[in-house]
């Protein structure tokens, strides 16, 4: 921020100064023209947050799609889900790089917006201080003044809408992290609800039957676990291990 932000605040309050002790309807023309730049580039901006984030939540579930796959090989073998898995990755892949190239595109799109501002800027300055001097009224040294100022000041006004950008774009990023972690619990105590007391800590599957898409994944399943009693899950991926526990 520091080295950043700040310096670009000093340069340009620096350079409205100097400005309005030239010519004050040109320095409000400097101020016009950098609020117009930081009003548009927030609203523009809010899209590329919004690009942003649809791009990483894409990224996100391809990347443990190829994870999920690659650790459960053996089960993707045992069930010849070879074709179907490859299938998922390439309809995922398909969509990222959709994703990336709206991000992309309209991220450039905003650079080529604010490129424009900026020549539209170099020139409404120039000619404003060109006509006050062609009508005596400011000197030539006056005149080069603001042409020096317009000249260093040309990298900062870009910067503005390049950092504000950026800053969207990590921030759809980071939102989208957020979403996936922040995620609001579905079963909710109701009203008044009193503390659970365990007093034993007992566990019994009687007779339990569930199936996932019509394949039974437990058939009168039948355990029972007693208290202070430790017990391991061992099978191969896919046998219900991970349903055994949801089931809880």
């Amino acid at each position: 921020f520091l080295w950043g932000y700040l310096s670009t605040f000093v340069a340009f309050i620096t350079s409205a100064f100097l400005i309005y002790t030239v010519a004050p309807w040109v320095g409000h023309l400097f101020i016009g023209w950098i609020a117009a730049l930081v009003v548009a580039n927030y609203f523009l901006s809010k899209r590329t947050a919004k690009y942003s984030e649809i791009r990483a939540a894409i990224r996100s579930r391809v990347s443990g799609t190829v994870v999920d796959i690659v650790t459960n090989m053996l089960a993707v073998k045992n069930f010849a889900r070879r074709a179907e898995e490859i299938k998922r990755v390439e309809a995922g892949t398909e969509e990222l790089r959709v994703a990336s190239w709206r991000s992309w595109f309209y991220y450039e799109t905003l650079l080529t917006f604010n490129n424009v501002l900026n020549s539209l800027f170099a020139i409404s300055m120039i000619g404003a201080g060109y006509y006050l001097w062609s009508h005596g009224q400011i000197s030539i040294g006056e005149f080069v003044m603001v042409l020096t100022i317009l000249n260093g000041i040309m990298g900062w006004f870009a910067f503005i809408g390049s950092s504000m950008n950026q800053f969207a774009e990590r921030y759809g990023e980071v939102l989208e992290g957020l979403n996936e972690i922040a995620v609001p619990h579905d079963m909710l105590d109701a009203e008044e609800a009193q503390l659970l007391h365990v007093s034993r800590g007992a566990l019994t599957f009687d007779d339990v039957t569930f199936a996932y898409n019509d394949v039974n994944v437990f058939e009168s399943f039948n355990l029972e676990i007693k208290p202070c009693e430790r017990v391991g899950l061992v099978g191969p991926s896919g046998s219900g291990k991970t349903t055994f526990v949801s089931l809880l």
